[in-house]
């Protein structure tokens, strides 16, 4: 649980640092452009409202979990790594957690080298991946989203994601 509320102070650092950046005060043939906030604040809104969302299904199932020894007939089992780091460690929702706080932070410094289409590819794959889609599902999604990301990016707000070692993008024109 301590992970979550991490990962909402976290989100709402990016959504209060973002608040600094150029507001939406563009028109471009008299329709609304977002300002440069935009797209951060909405990522880290939906980054709190996800981590909170999974913040009270973590407190709603612990107060739901029967006592210890409940299940097995009495017998009290606790695993040897309860309540200690390497236990915390080894747990996958903890794991998860680190990993993406990790692909978070590495993302926007590796973007201009690798570039959107790949780098956007690779860090959807391992998230959706990691939450157990499996394979295929993982592939397509990841495609999808960059692709569906990137035309969304380029026709709407008229802006070109860094091209990076390889991008479709510099292949289409307008």
């Amino acid at each position: 649980m301590a992970i979550l509320v991490v990962l909402m102070a976290f989100a709402a650092a990016i959504f209060s640092y973002a608040s600094f950046f150029p507001g939406a005060s563009n028109f471009r043939s008299g329709n609304w452009i977002p300002g440069p906030a935009f797209f951060p604040q909405l990522l880290a809104a939906v980054m709190f409202l996800a981590a909170g969302f999974e913040l009270i299904k973590a407190i709603r199932g612990k107060a739901a979990s029967p006592a210890p020894g409940a299940a097995d007939g009495g017998r009290d089992i606790e695993p040897a790594k309860a309540g200690t780091f390497s236990g915390w460690m080894t747990d996958w929702g903890t794991q998860n957690a680190i990993i993406i706080l990790a692909l978070m932070f590495a993302f926007p410094f590796l973007l201009e080298r690798v570039g959107f289409a790949l780098m956007g590819f690779l860090v959807v794959f391992v998230i959706t991946w990691r939450l157990k889609a499996g394979l295929v599902k993982s592939v397509l999604f990841s495609a999808v989203a960059v692709t569906l990301t990137m035309f969304f990016f380029k026709y709407v707000f008229y802006m070109d994601f860094p091209f990076g070692i390889w991008s479709p993008t510099q292949y289409f024109e307008y």
